[in-house]
């Protein structure tokens, strides 16, 4: 009688290589292989999932994650790993079922992880009460995780309990000083407590927020046949995409990184950029009780995209959670912005947050005229967006964040 063939670990070993090495479909005909001889291995059975999903096949790889987890219920990395595709197929029932079985096999020994992918698909779920109870967990085991007390701190500014999300921000700001989404929050909080004094210093827009005019650019003879050739860029950039899903831009068209590909006359803004922001820093005396001002970056790099509104097209508030400074530098702008324009049509608004239900203050919002051949800096924490705008003609600017290295 032939013996059946004995699984080689060798293949796995290889399979695990391939696939750190960026070779999903080689890995996956080595674990498809192995599996020949041991079909219900259930560790293997999930790298197949891996490599399908790294493949884009995500049906396959949430058949093989169920296939694991029917082998093996106890095993915990298949069920996050279908959890986490679930939500970003938007299947956020089918997520919360694989997370919440992670967290009722680890009742003696919680995870903090497996609570915070709970609490964020409750919060996607609109289950707000239920997210905060799960985030109040994470930040139990882990008072450190910046994130989990922001979010906290996003679900008491839901329901007003202002002081409990200041509590909350604060505790974030211990591990995680000048993250730009707690002092985007603190902002909110210390408004609706009615500390003044602390929200106008955190969120002093005279003090923080530079223009800065340039007459005269490197390989141009004028700053006008700068802004054509910018113009033109971007214009034709091959990763323009209308109303981008994750953004905030409305009837208009927002770029990639445009310091990732060939930057033509976007290298000679670069180093506009440089100028204004090394001008920017030697400006601000230091202040060690500031979060802005006692941590300016030593090393930075520039991300840097375009944004072409079209007519009635605006921005809605937001901030940019990855830098410490940003900025937007204009290309072109509609006659109109040149007027009078009572309206403000076009202009950059500060001050305005997101809308939160119970809150009480009315923002004092800080408008802001854009000129072409111009920028502005400004802290990357503070809430802006755009007013929509009546024109045939384009708004075009290229927007930019200073990310510490």
């Amino acid at each position: 009688m032939a013996q059946n063939p004995k699984p080689d670990p060798e293949l796995v070993h290889k399979g695990l290589a391939l696939q750190e090495a960026g070779k999903p479909q080689q890995a996956l005909d080595l674990y498809r292989k192995f599996l020949v001889t041991l079909p219900d291995h259930p560790e293997v059975l999930n790298f197949c999932g891996l490599a399908c999903y790294d493949l884009g096949q995500n049906d396959q790889a949430l058949d093989y994650f169920r296939q694991a987890t029917a082998v093996e219920p106890n095993m915990l990395q298949a069920w996050n790993n279908m959890g986490l595709l679930y939500q970003s197929l938007g299947k956020l029932e089918q997520a919360l079922s694989a997370f919440q079985h992670i967290t009722a096999t680890l009742t003696d020994q919680p995870s903090a992880d497996a609570h915070h992918n709970v609490a964020n698909v409750l919060y996607q779920l609109g289950r707000g009460q239920q997210a905060l109870q799960e985030f109040m967990k994470v930040t139990t085991l882990q008072p450190e995780n910046a994130d989990a007390q922001g979010k906290l701190a996003v679900c008491y500014l839901d329901t007003g309990h202002w002081q409990a999300a200041l509590n909350a921000i604060e505790a974030g700001l211990e591990t995680a000083k000048s993250n730009t989404g707690l002092l985007a929050l603190k902002s909110v909080a210390l408004r609706e407590l009615g500390l003044d004094d602390d929200f106008q210093n955190l969120v002093d827009c005279d003090r923080l927020i530079q223009r800065h005019r340039f007459d005269a650019v490197e390989n141009f003879q004028t700053m006008d046949d700068f802004n054509r050739a910018l113009s033109a860029h971007v214009s034709n950039h091959p990763t323009l995409m209308f109303e981008p899903s994750e953004n905030t831009t409305t009837k208009g068209y927002q770029s990639g990184d445009l310091m990732k590909s060939e930057k033509g006359p976007v290298a000679s803004l670069e180093k506009l950029i440089t100028s204004a922001v090394n001008e920017y820093m030697h400006s601000l005396t230091p202040d060690p009780s500031h979060p802005f001002l006692k941590n300016p970056p030593e090393n930075w790099t520039i991300n840097a995209w375009a944004t072409i509104l079209n007519n009635e097209g605006h921005q809605a508030s937001h901030i940019h959670r990855d830098a410490w400074l940003s900025g937007c530098y204009y290309v072109q702008l509609p006659d109109l912005m040149a007027g009078d324009n009572n309206g403000r049509e076009g202009w950059i608004v500060f001050g305005e947050p997101a809308d939160y239900p119970l809150a009480a203050h009315k923002p004092e919002p800080a408008f802001f005229k854009p000129e072409t051949s111009s920028l502005f800096l400004f802290p990357s924490y503070f809430y802006h967006r755009t007013v929509p705008f009546k024109s045939d003609q384009n708004r075009i600017s290229i927007a930019f964040d200073i990310i510490p290295a």
